[in-house]
């Protein structure tokens, strides 16, 4: 399989594209083949060096991405609730490396969810970032609950 590596931060041009074995379906992991991966600030502040690069060691190449979408095509030991075949969506590990930006990935299968019905897999891939930056805006920050109607001056102000 391929994947979009980095051995020093920089560019975009700083990826190199290497072949790589399939990783492994170890237990209560699955592997997916990635259909569609999220491209997020966070992505590219990491590759030039900023944001939580820092965390990052480069003494081996580091595969960035954390958004994805795809199809289980292996479950590993003592994995339940996915199937091979089922499509899923979701943000890997992060903040540590999510390698997302690879053909198939190894998850927990605590990192991803079944897709829903009627969302094309495309649109799942930039799905988990965004939403989660949304959902903490909301309920983290503006204290918004569930069942409650509100205005944008009434998020605002509490």
């Amino acid at each position: 399989m391929t994947q979009a590596q980095l051995t020093a931060w920089g560019s975009p041009d700083s990826f190199t594209f290497a072949q790589v074995d399939i990783p492994e379906a170890l237990s209560g992991r699955l592997v997916i083949k990635n259909l569609a991966a999220g491209l997020n600030p966070v992505d590219w502040k990491t590759r030039a060096g900023a944001g939580i690069a820092g965390m990052i060691s480069l003494d081996k190449p580091a595969v960035l991405g954390w958004d994805l979408a795809g199809e289980v095509v292996a479950t590993g030991p003592e994995t339940t609730g996915f199937e091979v075949g089922d499509l899923v969506f979701g943000m890997p590990a992060f903040p540590d490396l999510g390698s997302c930006y690879a053909e198939y990935v190894q998850v927990k299968v605590t990192d991803v969810i079944h897709a829903p019905t009627g969302v094309d897999i495309q649109t799942l891939g930039a799905v988990p970032l965004a939403s989660l930056t949304a959902y903490q805006g909301l309920f983290d920050v503006a204290s918004c609950s569930l069942g409650r109607r509100y205005s944008f001056r009434v998020a605002l102000e509490g």
